[in-house]
């Protein structure tokens, strides 16, 4: 009998539907409706009850379609019902296939009058912002529509667009520049974004077939581009000699102190080698004052474990001077409005006290200005120069890169890897930066 009770007894008349209650078994009961084969009650211990569909196709009993509950669908209706499915397996069709094939062609319908501007705004974008951790990532795909992807397709149907409306956008001539000549990176990403656009679309059944692919597909219409390969920068770095005086000229501009909330927090994120990310968006709940350790949780600020990072006196009295301090809850480092400091305040910080890089690794012809994320460099040059265990400073930077780093992490998980050694190197640290002291 399997998980269902299939009764022997069998109902004809809709007062012996509205009258049918469950036998008390442990299953569901199956009850058989005279006059057209294959249509079943089903009735649950909860005494809820819905029409069944039962049908085999080349001898292989196929799992049960469900017409509806009862008494939205009445007996009479689900008699019909069960009737045209039986037609449909008289002329060769899964009735299942066939109700799955016009549910698609009426959304497919209904996708006609949905721009694609429409649903990237509605269904996309809302999507992506749910999965970025930065909302420059979803600013970076907003522009990029509203610059190159709009003005060529969002007024058409998301059913209308086609590879040749992708190629024209990649190909679109401004003066002298092509766009995927000119603007490589910015042109890949387009092509990646409508994909992904049409991939979702098809998944939501608005579209059948995706309009293209790049491989093997698109790029047969760019046989003569070649994709120019950016070399990657090192970040503007400042000479570790020099921190202990920059560190002056930043503090100076905390006048009165307190009044510059930018200005502590690069410090705390210079002091704790963090990201600009990291730093601007540290909460109260991941900072253990007691303990002196900020516990970075898994899967943020770029980071796929947990880490417990040390804290240095100046940066505890940092904390302990932040407004949101005296109840401890929230972001800790806000703009004076209440808003959050802008990746830019920070980075902008080296050209507005005048430093420069000095060797720069790259060799690129002009120095440029010192940038945040470039104090981890700093941090790391000092470290070498200072002969520090290295395993420890790698994992202070939150660095898993090798092999062995990755099995000094798993030999001592939850971010607590190597912590005292680190807590030694932070606060040498410290000590250099706040006071020039020779380590």
């Amino acid at each position: 009998m399997g998980k269902t009770g299939e009764k022997s007894r069998s109902i004809s008349s809709a007062k012996a539907v509205q009258e049918a209650k469950h036998s008390g078994g442990k299953w569901d009961d199956r009850i058989q409706v005279k006059g057209v084969t294959g249509l079943y009650l089903n009735i649950k211990l909860s005494n809820s009850r819905s029409w069944i569909y039962r049908y085999s196709i080349g001898g292989k009993r196929m799992s049960p379609m469900g017409l509806g509950s009862y008494p939205e669908i009445s007996l009479k209706a689900a008699r019909e019902i069960a009737r045209d499915k039986a037609e449909l397996l008289a002329k060769g069709i899964d009735p299942r296939q066939d109700k799955k094939r016009k549910e698609a062609e009426a959304l497919r319908a209904a996708a006609k009058g949905i721009t694609f501007k429409q649903y990237t705004e509605e269904s996309f974008i809302p999507l992506k912002r749910n999965d970025y951790k930065d909302p420059a990532s979803v600013r970076r795909i907003t522009s990029l529509m509203r610059d190159y992807i709009y003005p060529a397709i969002g007024h058409l149907a998301i059913t209308d667009v086609d590879r040749q409306h992708v190629i024209d956008i990649l190909k679109k001539k401004s003066g002298s520049t092509i766009f995927l000549y000119d603007l490589p990176e910015a042109a890949e990403r387009t092509h990646i974004y409508i994909a992904q656009i049409m991939r979702h679309a098809r998944a939501d059944r608005l579209i059948e077939h995706l309009p293209y692919v790049w491989k093997g597909d698109l790029e047969l219409a760019f046989t003569t581009f070649k994709k120019k390969k950016k070399k990657s920068l090192h970040r503007p770095a400042l000479n570790w000699k020099k921190l202990p005086v920059f560190v002056k000229d930043l503090l100076a501009l905390d006048k009165p102190k307190g009044s510059r909330p930018d200005v502590q927090c690069m410090m705390f994120g210079m002091l704790t080698v963090a990201r600009s990310d990291a730093a601007r968006k540290v909460t109260w709940e991941e900072i253990d004052l007691k303990a002196k350790v900020w516990h970075v949780p898994a899967r943020k600020y770029k980071s796929e474990n947990d880490w417990a990072i040390p804290l240095c006196s100046e940066a505890i009295k940092i904390l302990n001077a932040q407004p949101s301090a005296k109840h401890k809850e929230g972001r800790i480092f806000s703009r004076l409005d209440g808003g959050p400091i802008p990746a830019a305040y920070l980075s902008k910080m080296g050209s507005a006290l005048g430093y420069k890089e000095e060797k720069h690794p790259d060799k690129v012809s002009e120095p440029r200005w010192i940038v945040f994320n470039g104090f981890r460099r700093t941090f790391r040059t000092w470290t070498q120069e200072k002969e520090f265990h290295n395993e420890a400073c790698e994992l202070q930077m939150q660095h898993l890169d090798s092999s062995k780093l990755k099995q000094v992490y798993i030999d001592d998980p939850d971010g607590w890897a190597l912590f005292d050694r680190r807590k030694t190197i932070i606060n040498a640290y410290e000590n250099f930066a706040m006071k020039g002291e020779k380590n």
